[in-house]
């Protein structure tokens, strides 16, 4: 083995960790403070949450274009059926031996089966609606939970969990509702030093609508219907 083989066994590797805290590579291209860091993950929600609205408001519009659809087929059932009726009606007042009942009840069974065929178009738009409504159920609860997180990172302690079941009681979905709500329950944090939203935990000093007696006071002021008596 030459010299040029010998490895220096007090020096590190390419990659590998020194005694610092920041590790150092080829690859590295610095290191980022806690504002940068705050600052990406903000950006990568909120693009998160651009995408997340454009699906949704997607949805809706499909949702949208298949209620247009099924209103033009009730519409077309009922001029049918109407046409139909009023048919039946001369047919009715026709003797049994004239030469154009027999036309008259053809055209009856044709109108018959027409609505048949519309009622079958409907029932089956009606049940594609039903699966667009879940989906817009579904993509609602998630921009509600995604908009309340962002809403906790904004105050001193603030509980997500603890905020949702709150709203829930309340019947707060909006976003100013629901800060009104958080307004109740802590102090807003200096901007950049948002701290982590927490995840649940035991409450002490809990009252039955899982507030403290504090929040609950501000609860009560915030929804006076609902104040406990």
């Amino acid at each position: 083995m030459g010299e040029n083989d010998n490895v220096n066994q007090d020096s590190p590797l390419s990659g590998q960790a020194s005694d610092d805290k920041t590790v150092t590579t080829s690859k590295d291209t610095g290191t980022y403070s806690r504002e940068q860091a705050d600052k990406a993950i903000s950006d990568a929600l909120a693009k998160q949450g651009r995408e997340h609205k454009a699906n949704l408001e997607k949805v809706i519009k499909e949702r949208d274009t298949f209620q247009k659809q099924i209103q033009r087929k009730e519409n077309e059932l009922s001029d049918i059926t109407e046409e139909r009726v009023a048919l039946q009606k001369q047919i009715d007042d026709l003797s049994s031996d004239d030469p154009d009942k027999g036309d008259y009840v053809k055209k009856v069974r044709e109108l018959r089966e027409k609505e048949q065929t519309l009622k079958d178009k409907i029932r089956t738009q009606e049940e594609k609606e039903e699966t667009y409504g879940e989906k817009i159920n579904q993509l609602e609860a998630k921009e509600r939970e995604e908009m309340t997180k962002e809403i906790v990172k904004g105050y001193e302690n603030g509980d997500y969990n603890k905020l949702v079941d709150l709203c829930e009681i309340a019947g707060a979905t909006t976003e100013e509702q629901r800060r009104k709500i958080a307004d109740t329950l802590w102090t807003k944090t200096t901007p950049g030093l948002e701290p982590p939203v927490l995840p649940a935990k035991p409450f002490s000093n809990v009252t039955d609508g899982g507030a403290t007696s504090d929040e609950q006071a501000g609860l009560d002021r915030l929804y006076p219907s609902m104040a406990k008596k």
